[in-house]
């Protein structure tokens, strides 16, 4: 377990420098200030069992990375050049949890705050093998995006890419 920067600029202010100070600490009051995951931290820390190896999170089935654009989208190019990001992104997460996809969902829909038509397109590339391969993840999410977006001069302000193991 580590200590985010939230926490850790809220420790720093406590006077909590280093992992010796944490380790200082009395369990009971960082349960009550910050969380019982940093209590069990410094239990452990003080040399106390706390966190058994089936408590680590098991790995993720689906990632997904999706954002917004500020503003509506109606060419292809920046649709691509978006879920091509977002592949990469979910490849380095698949990669640091030793997981591979079998597949990746790409799509891109309108806005449903926005007066006029609404259209959702999304395709499922199945990948040959499964993979955390950059280049593959990217190429596949392009080709897909290339095939939802297909003949459409639509305002599509969201997109997004998902990978399944």
């Amino acid at each position: 377990m580590g200590v985010g920067r939230k926490i850790a600029a809220q420790l720093h202010e406590s006077g909590v420098h280093t992992v010796l100070d944490l380790a200082r600490l009395d369990p009971a009051t960082v349960r009550r200030r910050w969380s019982v995951v940093l209590e069990r931290t410094v239990r452990e820390l003080q040399g106390m069992q706390c966190i058994d190896l089936d408590d680590a999170p098991v790995p993720k089935k689906e990632i997904a990375c999706t954002r917004s654009f500020g503003q509506a989208v109606t060419e292809l190019p920046p649709l691509v050049e978006a879920v091509s990001e977002f592949a990469s992104r979910a490849a380095e997460k698949l990669r640091k949890q030793g997981s591979l996809a079998s597949q990746l969902l790409v799509f891109c829909h309108t806005s449903p705050f926005r007066p006029g038509p609404r259209f959702n397109r999304s395709i499922v590339v199945p990948l040959r093998r499964p993979t955390a391969d950059t280049g593959k993840l990217v190429w596949a999410a392009a080709a897909g995006m290339r095939r939802a977006s297909m003949n459409r001069a639509t305002r599509w302000p969201r997109r997004g890419s998902c990978c399944w193991n």
